[in-house]
């Protein structure tokens, strides 16, 4: 097996204030369920019942997230893009996780509190 990744040291940039992506994530599973993590460029024999997982990075972010459209964000909740924790972190945006509803009050008091 050969396998060439990019982007696991230096994370995808964001432009405009946008933050990083995550970057690649190589792994291999043994059959006995252990985990091992895996450099960036790699050649080795595979054996039966072993797995390759690769993540593939994506683009950074373009924009400062806190002034996303709250909507939108809560939007990506709703579809199971992001989490409602992510939501709040990232984007200082207060979304039910069950219900979807946005908090507009407790999103403007939010992105107050972070902006300090």
């Amino acid at each position: 097996m050969q396998l060439r990744a990019d982007r696991m040291r230096f994370r995808p940039y964001g432009f405009q204030g946008g933050t990083e992506a995550l970057g690649a994530i190589n792994t291999l599973v043994q059959p006995n369920g252990e985990v091992e993590s895996l450099p960036s460029k790699v050649n080795r024999t595979m054996y039966e019942g072993e797995l390759i997982h690769h993540v593939q990075p994506g683009g950074g972010g373009f924009g400062d997230p806190m002034t996303r459209e709250p909507s939108r964000v809560a939007a990506d909740v709703w579809n199971e893009k992001i989490s409602a924790v992510y939501a709040r972190e990232e984007h200082g945006v207060v979304v039910d996780q069950v219900t979807g509803e946005l908090d507009v009050a407790g999103t403007a008091d939010l992105r107050d509190s972070l902006r300090k």
